[in-house]
């Protein structure tokens, strides 16, 4: 072995090493983008069951409340129909009678929630006040419109947003006429 040999072998060393030592940054570059996508898909699709099972229950209340079930029995309904969502203890569901007397006023006739999560009605309170329905939704003369109201807070599964210096919780919101 001469020296052109013990210097070829020294110099493939030390370019496998610098190789290997970018290879290890450009796997670390990878994985943190995989995890971050991962972890993104992951909050979606939460977020996403979250809002799907308020819709249903929103639709599923104002739908009980329209054919006469009486409001407790329906929120009773809801609370059992929302699991894996912890409507007591997490979220609110309102429900609404409205009724449009002979005059053609509307008034919020009675009203009931349930949960623990401080809400206000987006339609109205009973005792007067003004009503807000969408047009589509208005109640003929002397009938009555049932509304169900949802309000679920959902926070951060993972610790993305603690990694971006952000802490987020988002309130989804649905409601349904009958």
């Amino acid at each position: 072995m001469g020296a052109f040999d013990h210097y070829l072998r020294v110099r493939f060393r030390t370019r496998r090493r610098g190789q290997s030592a970018q290879a290890t940054v450009e796997m670390a570059l990878v994985l943190l983008l995989l995890m971050l996508l991962v972890f993104g898909m992951t909050e979606f699709f939460h977020a996403s069951s979250a809002k799907q099972i308020i819709q249903n229950v929103s639709r599923e209340g104002a739908n009980l409340a329209s054919r006469g079930t009486p409001f407790r029995t329906t929120l009773d309904a809801l609370v059992q129909s929302a699991k894996p969502l912890n409507i007591e203890s997490n979220g609110c569901i309102i429900l609404t009678a409205v009724k449009r007397d002979g005059s053609g006023s509307l008034a919020v006739s009675s009203q009931q929630l349930r949960g623990a999560f401080p809400a206000e009605s987006r339609v109205g309170s009973p005792g007067g006040g003004s009503v807000t329905l969408p047009t589509n939704a208005l109640p003929l003369t002397n009938q009555t419109l049932y509304v169900a109201e949802v309000f679920y807070p959902i926070q951060s599964m993972t610790s993305v947003d603690k990694l971006l210096g952000q802490s987020w919780t988002r309130v989804l919101y649905d409601v349904a006429f009958f």
